[in-house]
């Protein structure tokens, strides 16, 4: 029974007439199988494994109605029995669900704050870490193996174990194994705001920080502490930015001993944190820590967060250059190894804005979604609403160019009440998601939805590409006119269902929190096949509607039955396949009541206190999404194997395009390249029984070769600017790269830098492993611009022959298009051209 296997999710579709009951699994390698509360127990050499109750379903009349089912154990073999029957001339579909859920299993208290996930399923969580009662578990050879100290609840300069690093597992894709398991901090308090992984797998932090010597590499953007104000103990999560704070930036090598890069981004006043606390736009416990890392094709990352510096680091060239008062959402783009800024800028009013998310449209460039008091908040003609709405805050959208510098739109997106946008996505067509938290007893955010809940308090919107339509809105909740949840997740999968995850406690309570929403899960709907079908009102709360917002295709509660489960800031993430990575603040008071699986990590919260506990859910919708792996190729002509790790319902058909004119059809094909290259390779799947039916994906393949040269295709620019260069990055370690000259980049051993450089310059690429290398060449052409002139040649009465002569300036060889204009072109340099009636003629020449 190997970990690939069973991290394999699968259903059974039983037709109207065929008998389930021949329906009949062995569980081959198993060291022991037992039924426990209706769940199947697989005991192996692993660990053991948890397969839940099954859940089966049929569809009547488009409507979803579970049929109850249970499994059969009989020696090694399981079959499935349904104890009230069915209705055998309707198609039967029999559900399991595989899950994980461990703590971290710390000693030390450990507060939960935000998760994501790789390509190969493995589960990431960081959230804070104290040092009182104990240690952090961390693993051999880990980059920080110990705690460096910080301020917290207790008094400024007494380390005494009240402050906070940040803590930082990388779990295997069952929650069996620590991957790795660091510590990371200076001698101040720091938190975790928002994870990623690049296309290597390797893993990104955004964090705030008040520690002057937190851990930064050498030649990173920023080495240095900017600080801040005292901004006193934050309620409830235990952090006192004695000295300010800074964004930080923080990229772990894959196996976690290392740093491959790590800056602070931040000015002279407080960056990375919205307060004050339950005033304007900090409205939930633990809004303070909110932002989030988003990452291009490039390996470029990109972050939205918040700043009160007035000389927070925006580039010149950027759309807003000038904070415009006490803080501005901010916005920045820099390169993967975190020591060159694309660009960044300022975003808001002359109030307090903030932005808590972003996602690309198929253009690479930027939305953006936060919350705003501003009523000038920048935003563009024609939006769907040009104003702010009043209220204790309004939410915003805004669409940024690639480069920073251009406001595509931006729409303000507000009730008269309170009102803010936590997330935004897009679908593969552009169109726009947000969800948000509402207060409005009206019905602002409900538009063409038949599912809704009127004085819901949340919401989830979608919009045109130009923010100038609403396409649907609905709101969901209890109805009782305030928020429910407070959002951690959003996503928007590969069939426009949209996932939501969200916790609601009172937890605010407890800590006598002034100012916190009564936040709570009880009353929330839930549906048939739920994971868990009860509340204690203090709950995680995961929910997927369909896409056109008809109804709830699935909505579950997670948590403790005696225990207040929350998250102390920060985002987890959703994988478009369906699958939610949460992280959670767990067992706090020392419970280990929180929902676990069996063989993971750990089922025990060992602290007194709390502990950061992570969970995992494939909510198994029928989608059809293309992925795979590849061996790593050698030097030519050489044998690349493909995985296919493509996901679909039924039987999906695959079509392989190889990059040098072959194609093949198997699931899981090889191929041979005879010549070295760069070859782009794309998967297509066709599964009609999907929601989508088909999905394609794209990977770049470097072959090599010795002493070939390959060539790059020339960049023209109009006058020295930056420019990124070279080929996308590789996943493939063993590859090294070098630039000659080195002059004018930002880096000169990766595959993708950035060049400025003051003229026409022309670049050489050597690329190698450990057995061959090659070159690529590839030229930036700086071209003087183009001014177009010209005279003609004056005659008498029509018909009149006209000769042109251009005088155009320029140092390439330019193409000519006339407008004569009657209707009539031409391309030639200079042309001549009879007028056969009289008129007065505007002639056109583009150069």
């Amino acid at each position: 029974l190997s970990s690939e296997w069973v991290n394999m999710k699968y259903n059974f579709i039983v037709k109207k007439g065929a008998n389930p009951a021949d329906i009949k699994m062995t569980y081959i390698g198993a060291d022991g199988i037992k039924l426990i509360n209706g769940d199947l127990i697989l005991k192996t050499s692993i660990g053991n494994v948890t397969d839940l109750k099954p859940f089966a379903y049929q569809l009547i009349n488009g409507v979803k109605q579970e049929v109850e089912c249970i499994f059969k154990l009989s020696g090694s073999r399981v079959s499935f029995e349904f104890p009230k029957g069915y209705d055998k001339t309707m198609e039967l579909i029999i559900d399991p669900t595989l899950i994980f859920s461990t703590f971290s299993g710390s000693q030390a208290d450990n507060f939960g704050y935000s998760a994501t996930y790789d390509s190969k399923g493995n589960v990431y969580a960081a959230g804070s870490v104290f040092q009182y009662n104990g240690s952090y578990p961390t693993t051999t050879g880990a980059f920080q193996t110990s705690w460096a100290g910080g301020v917290g609840f207790g008094q400024p300069g007494s380390y005494d174990g009240t402050g906070t690093d940040v803590s930082v597992t990388k779990y295997d894709s069952l929650g069996q194994t620590r991957i790795y398991s660091t510590y990371l901090g200076g001698n101040h308090d720091e938190l975790p705001h928002s994870l990623i992984v690049n296309s290597n797998d390797e893993l990104f932090i955004l964090g705030s920080t008040a520690s002057s010597n937190f851990p930064v590499t050498t030649g990173a953007f920023q080495t240095s502490f900017h600080g801040g104000q005292d901004m006193g103990v934050f309620s409830g999560i235990g952090v006192h930015y004695l000295t300010g704070s800074d964004i930080f930036i923080t990229h772990f090598s894959v196996d976690g001993t290392s740093l491959l890069g790590s800056t602070y981004v931040g000015g002279s006043g407080n960056d990375g944190l919205t307060y004050p606390e339950y005033i304007g736009l900090n409205f939930n416990y633990a809004d303070d820590v909110r932002g989030e890392i988003a990452i291009d094709g490039n390996d470029n990352v990109y972050v939205a967060s918040t700043s009160r510096s007035a000389d927070f680091p925006v580039t010149a060239g950027a759309y807003q250059t000038i904070k415009s008062d006490s803080s501005d959402a901010v916005v920045f783009k820099i390169d993967g190894y975190l020591t060159h800024m694309i660009w960044s800028t300022f975003l808001g009013g002359k109030d307090n804005d903030a932005a808590y998310s972003l996602d690309f449209d198929p253009n690479g460039d930027l939305y953006i979604a936060g919350g705003t008091i501003s009523t000038d908040f920048p935003v563009t003609t024609g939006v769907f609403q040009s104003t702010n709405h009043g209220g204790r805050a309004d939410g915003f959208i805004t669409h940024l160019s690639k480069n920073g510098n251009t406001l595509l739109q931006s729409t303000y997106w507000g009730s008269a009440s309170y009102d803010q946008n936590y997330f935004v996505r897009t679908d593969n067509l552009g169109k726009v998601y947000v969800f948000g938290q509402t207060e409005t007893p009206d019905a602002t955010f409900i538009h063409n939805a038949i599912y809704n809940k009127p004085n819901g308090g949340q919401f989830i919107s979608k919009f045109n590409a130009t923010l100038d339509t609403v396409i649907w809105s609905t709101t969901f909740g209890t109805g009782k006119g305030t928020p429910d949840i407070s959002p951690t997740a959003f996503l928007v999968d590969y069939c426009n269902k949209t996932y939501i995850s969200g916790w609601g406690s009172n937890f605010y309570r407890i800590y006598n929190i002034v100012g916190a929403p009564p936040l709570t899960t009880g009353g929330l709907q839930v549906t048939p096949g739920a994971i868990q079908t009860t509340t204690d009102s203090n709950d995680f709360y995961i929910m997927v509607m369909e896409n056109d917002a008809s109804a709830l295709s699935y909505a579950t509660y997670f948590g403790s039955p005696n225990d207040e489960d929350h998250v102390d800031g920060g985002t987890s993430r959703f994988d478009r396949r369906g699958i939610i990575y949460q992280s959670a603040c767990a067992g706090c008071n020392g419970l280990s009541t929180f929902p676990t699986t069996a063989g993971v990590v750990s089922r025990t919260n060992n602290s007194a206190n709390c502990n950061n506990a992570v969970f995992k859910i494939n909510f198994d919708l029928p989608i059809a999404v293309a992925a795979f792996r590849n061996s790593p190729p050698g030097c030519s002509p050489t044998t690349v194997a493909f995985t296919n790790q493509s996901q679909g319902n039924t039987s999906p058909s695959y079509q392989w395009s190889f990059g040098d004119g072959s194609t093949s059809t198997a699931s899981n094909p090889s191929h041979v390249y005879t010549q070295s290259g760069l070859y782009t390779v794309q998967l297509v799947i066709n599964d009609p029984s999907t929601c989508n039916s088909t999905d394609t994906i794209t990977h770049q393949i470097l072959v090599l070769t010795n002493a070939a040269t390959d060539t790059i295709p020339t960049i023209h620019l109009c006058s020295p600017q930056q420019v990124q260069i070279g080929i996308l990055p590789s996943s493939d370690t063993s590859i090294h790269y070098t630039w000659v000259p080195g002059s004018y980049l930002n880096q000169t051993n990766v595959s993708n830098p950035f060049a400025s450089p003051p003229g026409s310059i022309l670049y050489t690429l050597i690329v190698s492993n450990t057995l061959c290398a090659d070159t690529f060449k590839q030229k930036i052409q700086i071209d003087t611009k183009s001014l177009a002139a010209f005279t003609p040649t004056q005659t008498g009465c029509i018909p009149a022959n006209v000769n042109f002569t251009s005088q155009v300036q320029g140092n390439t060889s330019p193409t000519y298009h006339w407008n004569f204009g009657d209707g009539s072109t031409s391309t030639v340099p200079n042309p001549s051209h009879v007028y056969t009636q009289s008129g007065l003629y505007i002639v056109q020449l583009i150069v």
